[in-house]
């Protein structure tokens, strides 16, 4: 092999362009063999030769403008780039090089050598090493981009070029930073882009130009400023019956949306208004989720999303209220229901919880099995940090329902909910939030009221006001649930032998400038004082109670 190599180097010293053409046509066969064939003798032979005669032969080789040898060079990188160690011996021998030489040269003389030099840049940029190599070229991101807009029909130039570039924006922001300065990006969201005629509705193209645009928003506030400038384009796409249906483009673009809304305040604040502004577009995105529902990915992308969406919107009860009428409520209980795994069940959890936010969608979540699902999730979940959002869920369910609390008091909620309480007795914040939903699902609710009496509910509570007296976010739900009870005979003898006098002197001392909670602390010591409120919820509540979370009832 290293003797084909020297027989390039001497017919290009010659200046005989057919022998240096016969040359490479051997080695594209030697290559060929070694990829296709899997001839590992060949594949040797090629490994074999060394970085300084690889780099000779392209030296050579660029000096030539010969499309045909040009065609067979390309045609050897291509091949080699299916090999990994290859291709990184070629990348240090300048073939980048020799790609961008060929594409400035040829790019709009022949579309063929395009074709293949597109096909030689996405081989290289496959391994880490040659694809730094292709970055370091100055001159190939830029080329990449001018092509896709000097040949905006051709889908082989358009879904190559995309290829290429998804790999080549996997590495750092400084990459990443360097496609977006050459456009590529703004090349890449010209195939989105619905006024463009043609329109591309290739849905392979798309996907790849979609891969693209995901790979490279991607902590990258640049690439993310760019993108943010092309909503209605990523909008149009769920909105699309045939890109819908596309797995990989609806994934995409819910990470791209993702990756928006996390991003710079501009970024944000113009995804929010145009997610706002579109009334279609909550409802396309779960439309695209329920089609999708049983991908891990997607289902996962989707529930990320619509959390940050309903956290960050300024309109957040519409947008709410919106996603619940939509399917949002029922999708997330589906979810939860569908994949077991910690990630999924807590944001679902999540979602379930900013959604109870409204009453509509409270009603909702009881009628498609989401409260069994809930108590479900909390065992799942009873040892993990996670379990406080499928608590918080459930206390918003719960809230001013009595039928849920009901629901939840049949379906063993309580055990459920203590037994996670005991296996997370180091947590501040699932002592706190397991005592909130013990307090929301005993507010007006007789049975649940009773199931706390006979169980442990009280020692359990008791221990982690002891544990916690110095948080007072703890003590105000531990207080709460205390108080909930007070009345019931054998509820007020569990209080008062649970020996917790010190503790609430403790709280008095500690808290004396919250009235409130000194006067709670004293109730529970005397068995007299104020009780937790049992009218009905108004605009100005007891410290501890409503539904938890950033937008108040």
């Amino acid at each position: 092999m290293v003797d084909v190599v020297l027989a390039v180097h001497a017919a290009a010293t010659e200046q005989d362009s057919a022998a240096v053409c016969a040359a490479l046509m051997k080695l594209v066969m030697v290559a060929s063999a070694a990829v296709h064939k899997k001839d590992l003798v060949k594949r040797d032979a090629l490994l074999a030769v060394s970085t300084a005669q690889y780099a000779s032969l392209v030296q050579n080789v660029v000096r030539y403008t010969d499309e045909k040898l040009c065609l067979a060079v390309l045609s050897f990188f291509c091949l080699a780039g299916d090999t990994p160690s290859l291709a990184d011996k070629l990348a240090a021998a300048k073939a980048p090089a020799a790609i961008a030489h060929i594409l400035k040269l040829h790019r709009v003389s022949s579309e063929t050598l395009v074709h293949s030099s597109l096909l030689a840049l996405r081989s290289f940029s496959l391994s880490p090493v040659s694809r730094q190599a292709v970055l370091a070229e100055p001159t190939l991101p830029e080329l990449v981009a001018s092509v896709m807009l000097e040949y905006p029909s051709d889908l082989s130039v358009q879904g190559q070029s995309c290829s290429c570039l998804a790999n080549l924006a996997t590495g750092s922001h400084e990459d990443k930073a360097r496609l977006v300065a050459s456009g590529t990006v703004v090349a890449a969201l010209q195939i989105l882009n619905p006024t463009c005629s043609p329109r591309i509705e290739n849905v392979k193209v798309v996907g790849r130009c979609c891969q693209f645009l995901r790979n490279v928003s991607v902590q990258s506030e640049q690439a993310q400023a760019v993108i943010s400038q092309a909503l209605p384009e990523l909008g149009a796409l769920v909105l699309h019956d045939g890109f819908a249906r596309d797995v990989a483009i609806v994934e995409s673009v819910f990470f791209i949306l993702l990756a928006l809304l996390e991003s710079t305040q501009q970024c944000s604040n113009r995804t929010i208004e145009h997610v706002e502004s579109h009334r279609d577009q909550i409802g396309a995105l779960q439309s695209c989720a329920r089609l999708h529902a049983t991908h891990p990915s997607v289902s996962l992308a989707y529930l990320k999303l619509i959390v940050k969406l309903c956290e960050l919107s300024t309109r957040q009860p519409t947008v709410q209220a919106s996603a619940g009428k939509d399917g949002a409520v029922e999708l997330a209980v589906r979810m939860l229901e569908s994949f077991p795994d910690f990630e999924h069940q807590e944001y679902a959890c999540m979602l379930i919880r900013k959604l109870c936010f409204e009453a509509d969608n409270r009603v909702l979540l009881r009628g498609c099995g989401g409260v069994p699902a809930l108590v479900s999730s909390i065992r799942r979940q009873a040892a993990r940090e996670s379990v406080q959002q499928a608590f918080l869920a459930l206390a918003n369910a719960s809230f001013d329902d009595t039928k849920t609390k009901e629901l939840a008091g049949r379906g063993e909620a309580v055990p459920a909910i203590l037994d996670a309480m005991k296996k997370n007795r180091g947590s501040p914040a699932i002592q706190e939030h397991g005592c909130r939903v013990l307090r929301n699902l005993a507010d007006h609710c007789k049975l649940v009221q009773e199931e706390q009496v006979q169980g442990d509910t009280i020692s359990t509570v008791i221990i982690a006001l002891i544990v916690y007296t110095g948080q007072k976010g703890v003590v105000e739900q531990a207080l709460s649930v205390l108080l909930n009870l007070r009345g019931n005979p054998d509820a007020d003898v569990k209080i008062q032998t649970a020996h917790a006098e010190d503790t609430l002197l403790r709280i008095r001392e500690m808290y004396s400038s919250d009235k409130l909670l000194c006067e709670q602390a004293q109730a529970l010591m005397y068995g007299k004082g104020p009780s937790v409120d049992r009218a009905e919820p108004k605009a100005t509540k007891p410290k501890g109670r409503g539904l938890f979370g950033k937008h108040k009832k």
